[in-house]
Formats: C-alpha cells, structure tokens, sequence
C-alpha cells in the first residue's frame, strides 16, 4: 500500500513539474508582451527594466528574510485547513476549477487548493516588499501573470477535466489539442486562436445593417444607414469609431448591432469607417483625423438638411471626436448639437491606475514611436496580443484550456471575430498620443494645437453623454468619469456593469445588465458612486431616451441615402472595412 502510495506521489511530482515547466515558459513570453503596454499603443519588451525590478525584490528579500519566512509559514497553515464552510463554493468559487471534476479526485483537489493557496501567498508577498508608485503596480501584474500561468488547469497533465475527456475520446482530443497548439505556433505567434471565423462572412451576417458609402476619401469611408422607421428625427448622428480597430464591433449580428438598434430608434446614422493605414500614410496625425471628421461632418448635415449633428465618439475616437469639437469652437465652425462619449479618457493621466500604465515611462515611449516611424505604423495585430495578456485568464489561458487541453475548436463568437480583425495605427498619430499622455495636454487649456489652433475642452459647451464600464481594464471608470469635470456643458454619465468593449456592445437588457446613474457630477468619481442608483437596462437604452430629447423633430424618413452632392457611391459596409 505505502509502495503504491509513493508511485502516485511520484506521478503528480512529475505532472506538476512538467506544468511548471510549461506555465514559466508561457509567462516569460507573457512578460515580453506586456512589459511596456499602453492603451491604443504597443510597445516593446524592456529585458532592463524587467531585470530591474527583480533585483530590487531580492534585494528587499534579503534585507527582510523574514518575509519569506512569514508567507510560508501562513502557507503551510491554509494547506492545514479542512475545505470551505458547508455550502460555500469550491476553491473560492474560482471558475477555472468550477467543474465538478476538480472535486472529484483527491489529488486534483489538493492540487487546486495547493495552487490558489500559493497564489495568493506569492501576490501577499509582491505587497509585502512595499514598493513604490508604478513599480509596485508592475510587481503585482508581472507576479499576476505568472501565478495564472502556473495554474494546474492551463496542462494537460494536471487538468481531471482534459484527462477525462482524454480516457473518453480514446486520445483523440489530445491529438486535437496538439494540432492547435501546433497550427498556433505556426500560423498565429504561438498564442491560441480565440474564434473560429468561418461561420462570419462581412456584410453578409456581419455587419451588415443596410446603408450605402456616401463619401469616399483617402483616410475613410462615410456610411449613411438607411431608415427602418417611417419618421426620422431631423438632426444626423454621426458616429466616430477608434482609429485602432474596424467599426463594425457596433454593427455585429443583426441580433447583436448597436448601429440596428440606433436606427430603429429614428436617428438618421452616419458611421466613419476608417481606412487601414499602409507605410505610405505614416504621417496621418490628429490633424488629418480632426479634418476627416469636419469632412464626414459637413457631408452629414448637408445630407440631412440640418444646421448641426449630434456625435458619438468611441475610445481614442472619443478622444479625436473631443479634440475636434472643441477645435471647432475655436475656428467658429458649426459645433456638435451634442457629444457622446463611449469609454474614453480625456484625462490620461488616470491610465496610471490600469496594469498597462504601470509600464510607461518617456524612455519606453520615445523607443516605441522611433519604432513605428521606422515602420509607417504600429501593427495592430500587436497590439491585440498585448490586450490579450492583459486580461491573460480570459483572454489566452481560457483557449489554452479549451483548445489545447480539451481538443476542443475555438468558438464562432461575432465579437471575438471582430476582436481579431486587427488594424494598424499610423506612426504620426502614435506619436501624437503619446504626446498627449507624456504631457498631458488635455488636462490645461491651449497646451496642445490643432493646424495651429489651440484646444481648450471647456469651449465644448453643449450637452454630453458620458460612459464607463466598472470592470473596465483599459479605460477605467473613473478615468472616464473624469470627463464630466473637462468639458464645458452639462454632463450625464451612466456606468454600465462590465467591462471595455462589453459596454459598448450590450443591447438587449437582461437581469444581469445593470447601469449606475445619478443626478449632478461632483468632483470626485467616488462620491458620485455613492449616492448612484441601479437601473436593470442597457447603455444604449438610457443614452437613446437622453438623445431623443437632442435629435430634433420628426420628418418623414428618405426614400434613399445620400443627396445631390453626396451619391451612395456603394452598398454599406464599403471597402476599407476589408482592408
């Protein structure tokens, strides 16, 4: 009994080892991925400043020996607890072990219980060396990646659930697992391949609400959606996607469209769909992009009659869509009637409190743009892993799991497609980022110019919609929030339960969507949090009864899209959404 009792202790050692082995080597390339990783930028490993602070750590260690001491001493004691109180989830509820099979097996639980016990000494540890300001955010997020890299889930070996499924298909889902793992590596940077894009033809079940391209430029396409209401109100809308990604993450499945659903509501939508820069278009700045929306703009009120438009800005086009409408103000030119702004920082300041600001400094700033005008462009696609690693459990070992461990295909999910369509970012307009955060130009009147016009947010006088999402990992909430504070008219913000691109993307209220509103904007997000009530709907349910109030009268819907002077020069979504 004892001898068979050692045999098995054996095999877990071993099993354990390999993972380990295996979860390191993910973690460093995790660790390159994200080291220096900025929103709406991309920038490259830094070996010194990852070395750094490691030898800082073991400097602290070893002037405070203790600590080590401490965490396993607090260690060995949680392995000696029994298991949770009686009806209490297993393993903290922590849904990387939530299936039964976890439970199931003694050395599977010991294994899970092990692991997150570790876990959470090794992130109490990061805490313990007390260090500083942005160096004690990048300790936690780099000791973050490893732990959920080690995780006995992300192997087969260690994983009940892939070893079953393995006894049950006879090996097959393991032989499935590895020719992912090997098409990955070949095909995709060796990270996992998160959707299956086959299902999804664009334009055809994607986005596909119907319009037509009425104006056609160098730098984007403008679409005009046709009506599905027999009224439409007077004022246009016109939508101002991020430079970074492909529009159409508002225009899904038809079940699933944010475009859809503003166009049943009676707004005349107009949609930018921004041209995919090559190395040639390397010195498209904020400039060029302020000047395509005076562009799409003009075309929309000529288009519908009107004097003036409503705009919604989104993420960095948030940040442009401001940018020019206070540009606007200052040349005199017909402002927008109103500005909605989707999860946008106009105070970047506040991305110090998000894991991908922990890596910024102007040294790896100015190597990142050197970069990218060496290029003509930052790959989006680089991008995209970046994000990836910043949300790793969701984002790569959760494929790890499903795609290797258990065989199984990647999911067909309309939102992941999307998220894999990268685009490139121009090097000019990088450049002018990171111009904006390094000295937070936005922040102070006139420190920053457009075509030597100086900008100042509070001339946006008019009305704004402000967005956040509370679990978002890019902009966050209260960054957002900040925005209420910057322009100059009166501001309604709604935070919506969820994360960056879930926010944007929620149209059918459910029992799980809930939004935070409040009358009045005080100074600090907080305060606002603590007087906000909970309403069981949608964003875009509460921002279209506030724009209905904004849109003008109703008039008979067109019979046709475009005018005149702006023919639909093709079927909606255009061509630079293919690019």
């Amino acid at each position: 009994m004892k001898t068979t009792t050692k045999r098995r202790v054996r095999r877990i050692r071993k099993k354990v080892g390999r993972a380990v082995v295996q979860g390191a080597d993910l973690a460093m390339q995790a660790a390159a991925e994200v080291s220096l990783a900025g929103p709406n930028l991309s920038l490259p490993p830094n070996r010194r400043q990852l070395l750094s602070l490691a030898l800082e750590g073991a400097r602290k260690i070893r002037q405070r020996p203790m600590l080590l001491a401490n965490r396993a001493v607090s260690l060995v004691s949680n392995l000696a607890r029994r298991d949770g109180t009686e009806g209490a989830p297993p393993f903290g509820g922590d849904r990387r072990f939530a299936d039964p099979e976890w439970s199931s097996h003694a050395w599977s639980r010991a294994l899970a219980r092990g692991y997150l016990a570790l876990s959470r000494e090794a992130m109490q540890l990061v805490d313990d060396l007390e260090f500083e300001g942005a160096k004690a955010r990048r300790a936690r997020f780099m000791m973050s990646l490893l732990v959920d890299a080690l995780s006995p889930g992300n192997s087969p070996l260690t994983n009940p659930v892939a070893l079953k499924r393995a006894r049950e298909t006879h090996g097959r889902s393991l032989r499935d697992g590895l020719r992912h793992l090997i098409h990955d590596l070949r095909h995709n940077g060796g990270l996992p391949t998160m959707v299956d894009p086959t299902p999804f033809k664009i334009g055809e079940n994607i986005a596909c609400t119907p319009g037509d391209v009425v104006l056609r430029t160098e730098m984007f396409e403008l679409i005009q959606y046709r009506p599905s209401t027999a009224e439409v109100h007077a004022r246009p809308l016109l939508i101002v996607p991020p430079q970074i990604n492909k529009f159409y993450f508002l225009d899904l499945s038809p079940h699933n469209s944010m475009v859809r659903y503003a166009v049943a509501q009676g707004f005349q939508v107009f949609m930018l769909s921004w041209r995919n820069p090559e190395p040639e278009h390397a010195d498209w700045g904020l400039e060029e992009y302020v000047g395509a929306i005076e562009q799409a703009d003009k075309a929309a009120r000529e288009i519908t009659g009107s004097a003036d438009a409503n705009w919604l800005g989104l993420c960095a086009g948030g940040i442009t869509a401001s940018i020019a409408a206070a540009q606007f103000a200052a040349r005199g030119l017909p402002s927008p009637h109103c500005l909605s702004l989707g999860v946008t920082l106009l105070d970047l300041s506040q991305i110090d409190h998000t894991n991908m600001g922990a890596f910024f400094s102007p040294a790896n700033m100015k190597v990142a743009t050197e970069k990218a005008q060496r290029k003509g462009y930052l790959d989006g696609r680089q991008l995209s892993r970046t994000f990836a690693w910043v949300r790793a459990n969701d984002l790569v070992w959760n494929y790890v799991v499903n795609n290797y461990c258990l065989g199984n295909s990647p999911p067909a999910f309309d939102i992941l497609f999307w998220n894999s369509d990268a685009t490139r970012l121009p090097a000019r307009l990088l450049t002018d980022f990171v111009s904006i955060l390094e000295h937070q130009t936005l922040n102070r009147a006139n420190l920053l110019s457009i075509d030597g016009v100086p900008i100042d947010l509070k001339n946006v006088r008019c009305d704004s919609f402000i967005i956040g999402g509370q679990t978002d990992h890019l902009t966050p909430w209260q960054g957002c929030y900040r925005s209420t504070q910057m322009l100059g008219g009166k501001s309604k913000f709604v935070l919506f339960t969820s994360g960056h691109i879930q926010t944007l993307t929620s149209i059918t209220p459910s029992k799980k969507t809930v939004c935070r509103v409040a009358d009045g904007n005080p100074p600090d997000a907080e305060a606002w949090l603590s007087k906000s009530q909970p309403q069981q709907t949608v964003v875009w349910e509460l921002w279209a009864q506030w724009l209905q109030a904004r849109a003008g009268d109703k008039l008979p819907a067109p019979d046709s899209t475009g005018s005149a002077q702006y023919p639909p020069i093709e079927p909606a979504p255009g061509q630079y959404v293919f690019g």
